[in-house]
């Protein structure tokens, strides 16, 4: 897809971000999940990092990638072509946005490459661009449009139909099949590091109206009703916590994950993206299921663990839902609300 370039407005903020671990392992804990929390660590810093919300670009590649190393579970997982989807975000330049460590320098206020050709200026400020460290992105991606020609696409697709037939009641298990089948559906992409300030979150949500739009006025679309999304469709995860430790319960106090999902449960949900709560409250449809992790052993097998594994202080889950994309614009105007009860 061969998308105008965007001249995006770069917001900048100034966040916290958490550092360092433990180096203490203990025996009895055999899981492969493990986030660590607590800033109260030996080892734990606390550092200020300026962000900025940039167009994607192919400078950030390789991190876009690494961000969706964990997108879907199990043998699935694997097999993905995180590759190509990857390649699909960076190169969707006028929707979305990635987040990303200020440049000490920009090159666009350097004198001595202001008389650059566009074409050798491009260069300078991909090797500017590739110096940055990423920690997150977002965007919006045409899936059953260009379902035939992404493989990864018609991949989610197949992922998402096959855990709807094990883990949805009939009538669920219909909805998927019937939207993903015959209906205009956007693949929302929203892919962070866990201690991503909250203050970025509604900015990163509240360009995508405006991307579409402006990408649909664009002269090289070959077809902007392309981007009329009837639905979007969202994998992400959460966790429970499976024990009561005072150490789990320091964790949570500064977790900024955050916290329930629906007043009926009796299990605290902890969700990594918070506004999945706020989403899920206008889903069209959705299910949840433990996460599948597979861990190459030394004889090159593979050791299926559900859910994290045994003693694990959380189970993880994965969490897929459709919202209508007016539903999805209606939620993201209380977005800003929403997160700051949460704090």
């Amino acid at each position: 897809m061969d998308l105008k370039r965007k001249k995006k407005e770069e917001n900048s903020e100034s966040g916290e971000a958490v550092a360092g671990g433990s180096d203490e392992e203990e025996e009895e804990d055999e899981y492969l999940f493990k986030p660590n929390t607590d800033k109260s660590s030996k080892k734990s810093k606390v550092i200020d990092v300026d962000f900025e919300l940039v167009q994607p670009s192919e400078a950030y590649y390789h991190s876009v990638r690494a961000l969706l190393n964990q997108y879907l579970d199990g043998e699935d997982n694997e097999t993905l072509d995180i590759s190509g989807l990857a390649d699909q975000v960076v190169n969707t330049v006028s929707i979305g946005s990635v987040v990303a460590s200020a440049l000490e320098q920009d090159p666009a206020d350097m004198p001595e490459y202001q008389d650059l050709p566009d074409d050798q200026f491009d260069k300078i400020a991909l090797k500017f661009n590739q110096d940055r460290d990423v920690y997150g992105f977002m965007t919006i991606l045409s899936l059953t449009k260009r379902a035939k020609q992404i493989r990864g696409f018609q991949q989610i697709i197949d992922y998402v139909l096959a855990k709807a037939s094990k883990h949805c009641n009939e009538k669920q298990k219909e909805t998927f099949t019937e939207v993903l089948g015959k209906q205009n559906v956007g693949l929302l992409l929203n892919e962070r590091l866990i201690n991503l300030p909250y203050i970025l979150v509604p900015q990163l949500h509240e360009s995508l109206p405006e991307d579409l739009r402006f990408t649909k006025r664009q002269d090289d679309i070959e077809d902007p009703k392309e981007f009329d999304y009837q639905y979007l469709l969202v994998i992400s995860r959460y966790s429970i916590e499976n024990a009561r430790s005072k150490r789990q319960q320091a964790a949570q106090a500064t977790n900024k994950r955050m916290r329930l999902a629906t007043p009926s449960s009796t299990e605290e949900k902890l969700y990594y993206k918070a506004e999945d709560e706020l989403f899920l409250r206008s889903a069209e449809s959705h299910f949840s299921f433990k996460t599948i992790f597979r861990e190459t052993m030394e004889d090159g097998t593979k050791k299926v663990i559900v859910g994290g594994g045994k003693n694990a202080p959380e189970t993880q889950y994965k969490l897929v839902y459709l919202i209508r994309y007016s539903a999805y614009e209606n939620r993201i105007r209380e977005l800003n609300g929403f997160l700051k009860a949460l704090q």
